[in-house]
């Protein structure tokens, strides 16, 4: 106001548009640098949101990697008493480790600390067939296990030569016969009194010469009273010679056995026969 010389004139149009043109260019770079900060701020948010997610899914694969579980449970034969001495094996399918235990007194078998994984479990006795299971620990549950292993089959081998038959009318309607002492059935463990035969018959060669061996297979079942029971050819029937197989089958059929007991009970038991024919 003291200043006398200064111009207190109004601006003019173009006064006014120049100072326009002046404010729109120092605003402009203005915005733009307040702009820069939140554009990179959320850039670091979105890279802070998947290092969060990568993290928590690694926790969570550590974890189940590690997360264990117990296997337990009993033994038992086919009449439900309990078996000592059975061994255990698990194997962890995924891997391939395995882990071995033999049921105690009462027949019981624990496994501790199992990562959590599918496995298969072997249970084996001399005796006894082998059982053999899948089990899924894969959710990490404690399981318990009842296992019954069935007895054991018998298995008996016979060997028959059948002698060249000669210029006798005798020797060619009676062929002769001569025949090996039976293998040794396997031996059946555990609690268990093998059966012992009473009765023995020897298969007879059938009419006509035999050339190289034939070999009859059977499978049958000794019942409780000791007899023979559903005695039949196995799969390679259709390669055998009918008479051979009906020689072998109607000579075993009336084998007699003692009854094989289960802690002192009476059962059944399988039994396999291998029969085999020679020429001389």
């Amino acid at each position: 106001m003291l200043q006398q010389r200064k111009s207190r004139q109004p601006l003019t149009r173009g006064g006014w548009t120049l100072a326009a043109l002046l404010a729109l260019g120092v605003s402009l770079p203005v915005a733009a640098i307040g702009l820069a900060p939140q554009s990179s701020a959320g850039a670091d948010s979105s890279v802070a949101t998947l290092d969060k997610t990568a993290t928590t899914a690694a926790v969570a694969n550590r974890k189940l990697g590690s997360l264990q579980t117990t296997l337990s449970g009993h033994i038992q034969d086919q009449t439900g008493g309990r078996i000592p001495g059975a061994t255990v094996t698990v194997t962890n399918q995924q891997t391939q480790e395995l882990q071995t235990a033999v049921t105690n007194a009462p027949g019981a078998f624990q496994f501790a600390n199992l990562p959590a994984a599918t496995y298969e479990l072997v249970a084996e006795l001399p005796g006894f067939r082998r059982v053999r299971l899948p089990v899924d620990l894969s959710a990490g549950a404690s399981t318990i296990l009842t296992i019954t292993m069935p007895i054991g089959a018998m298995s008996e081998e016979l060997h028959v030569v059948c002698q060249a038959p000669s210029s006798s009318i005798l020797q060619m309607f009676f062929p002769t016969l001569s025949a090996q002492e039976p293998a040794t059935p396997i031996r059946i463990g555990g609690s268990v009194k093998p059966p012992k035969k009473t009765k023995d018959v020897r298969p007879v060669c059938p009419a006509g010469r035999v050339t190289g061996e034939v070999v009859v297979l059977l499978e049958g079942r000794i019942g409780v009273d000791g007899f023979i029971a559903e005695i039949k050819p196995l799969a390679n029937s259709d390669a055998v010679p009918a008479a051979f197989t009906e020689s072998a089958t109607e000579a075993v059929r009336q084998w007699e056995f003692t009854p094989t007991l289960l802690n002192n009970v009476p059962v059944e038991v399988t039994i396999t026969v291998t029969v085999v024919f020679k020429g001389a």
